[in-house]
């Protein structure tokens, strides 16, 4: 989801869930789903993969296909992975819960639903039996989100901004049957603080 060049990565097909409910009982608070599938193809020499992401919060309800291309070379002991993704955006706006002040806000498209936005984007990977770092940018593009309202051409609601992800982990023996495993992930956009995931996890 984050990094292209993961693809393939793990020498297997590699199928991957996830849902996400936060702030349960806020109306319109966000929901995540998203199913990833990868594998090595070529005899190892690159990765593919797809996924697909369903986000939701408050009227604004996001799906997105993508699928995801990387070239892997072995260098002895690790493996450097450059990747490339491209992705297909559907952004649509449930009007009728805007609930605005004014009853007919020129600002409203109740006309519009809908955006379909293509983007791509890239990324490095690489990996060892006992570290990983990646860098990614998955969204190159930053396009304009406007919907067309019935009193003008249309509303330049926002914009969608390039992001930046930066990810590491370790593993660590502690012992002959269980591995430390810390990772860091930082996640940077522009006019936004940086932000930082720290996970510690054991392998038993």
């Amino acid at each position: 989801i984050l990094n292209p060049a993961y693809a393939g990565s793990r020498d297997c097909i590699s199928l991957t869930a996830l849902y996400r409910n936060q702030w349960t009982g806020f109306p319109g608070a966000p929901t995540t789903q998203t199913v990833s599938l990868h594998a090595p193809i070529f005899k190892g020499s690159s990765g593919a993969g797809m996924s697909l992401l369903h986000d939701k919060i408050g009227i604004t309800d996001n799906s997105i296909l993508s699928g995801a291309y990387a070239y892997r070379i072995d260098l002895g002991g690790a493996h450097l992975a450059l990747g490339l993704n491209g992705e297909l955006r559907l952004q649509q706006m449930n009007w009728a819960l805007a609930n605005p002040l004014e009853a007919a806000d020129p600002s409203i498209s109740y006309t519009q639903r809908s955006l379909l936005l293509p983007n791509f984007g890239t990324g490095v990977y690489l990996d060892a039996e006992r570290y990983y770092v990646g860098l990614s940018i998955p969204h190159l593009l930053e396009p304009a989100l406007r919907y067309a309202s019935p009193n003008q051409s249309a509303t330049h609601l926002a914009q969608l901004r390039r992001h930046f992800f930066l990810s590491s982990g370790l593993a660590l023996n502690v012992s002959e049957s269980i591995v430390f495993r810390p990772q860091l992930l930082l996640k940077y956009v522009a006019h936004a603080p940086l932000q930082a995931d720290i996970n510690l996890g054991l392998v038993l």
